[in-house]
């Protein structure tokens, strides 16, 4: 009887785990003992058709019963501060001391084809960023919105109209990157540099398997891997953990004032250092909700 009631017990905490790390949504209730205010943690594809948002209903309906929303960088504040800008720490000459032959043919085949001449003097960091981007939003999405925004600037769009009060967690995501890209190391550059190389090659030769990772967010097939210790990895993101902190201390003073709608990038909600366990770490409940 005892191993049976191990069994059941085990068997109880593995599942527990399993519906937390892949609950089948993308919105988070969070609440706290003793207190009537509820706020909510959504988690964006910054590339995705920004229309999406529109069919998550419940998500719709939370933003609008909320006093304020968060988001990564205002629309404002995004619109000034292009990651495409030269950040003047990178040139040609460095991407071809660091590509092979076979790879340099590609870069400069696919910029020639797209006549982006500027990404010669993008560091790999960014450029990996922009290129991601590029096959995401404008490869991998045929029918996408006739807005040019974000996933993020539709709801921020949404909250005005709806006369929500709207605040930014970072300052300037331009001078973040540029700042991450300075410090990447020898090491982490190559590997960014590979990752772009795969992606001109796909966009070059119609090749879409990668676009499947937006269709496992839209159906919302997601493991945020909440027992994972992200600085174990050896190829980090630069800035998510110390983004994650910076915005949990802004975040944990309103959210005991207001009811809250926080939009950020799906990422920030990974791992035990994502957002969803440094708040229940300040003994906030964050439960997964129907989007």
């Amino acid at each position: 009887m005892s191993k049976f009631i191990l069994f059941i017990s085990s068997l109880f905490i593995f599942t527990n785990i399993y519906s937390q790390n892949k609950p089948k949504t993308i919105l988070w209730e969070i609440t706290r003992t003793g207190s009537n205010l509820k706020s909510y943690l959504f988690g964006t594809f910054h590339d995705v058709n920004p229309d999406f948002f529109d069919s998550l209903t419940n998500s719709v309906a939370k933003l609008k019963t909320s006093d304020i929303l968060y988001v990564e960088e205002v629309n404002i504040v995004r619109d000034k501060s292009n990651i495409l800008q030269n950040p003047s720490i990178w040139n040609k000459s460095k991407w071809d001391s660091i590509l092979s032959k076979e790879q340099a043919l590609i870069f400069e085949t696919f910029i020639a084809k797209a006549e982006r001449n500027e990404f010669n003097n993008l560091p790999p960091l960014i450029l990996s960023k922009a290129i991601a981007g590029m096959y995401l939003k404008d490869f991998c999405q045929f029918n996408s919105s006739s807005e040019y925004l974000s996933l993020d600037g539709k709801i921020e769009k949404l909250a005005h109209e709806n006369n929500k009060k709207v605040l930014s967690l970072d300052e300037n995501q331009a001078d973040l990157l540029t700042m991450a890209s300075k410090a990447v190391d020898s090491n982490l550059n190559l590997e960014y540099a590979k990752g772009i190389i795969n992606l001109m090659s796909k966009m070059l030769n119609d090749d879409m398997s990668n676009c499947n990772i937006i269709t496992e967010y839209e159906s919302f097939n997601i493991d945020y891997m909440l027992e994972v210790d992200y600085t174990k990895y050896s190829n980090q993101s630069p800035l998510l953990i110390d983004r994650n902190i910076k915005w949990t201390k802004i975040l944990d003073n309103s959210l005991k004032k207001y009811n809250c709608f926080i939009a950020v990038g799906f990422k920030h909600l990974f791992y035990k250092q994502g957002l969803i366990q440094q708040f229940r770490a300040l003994g906030y409940k964050v439960s997964p909700i129907i989007a």
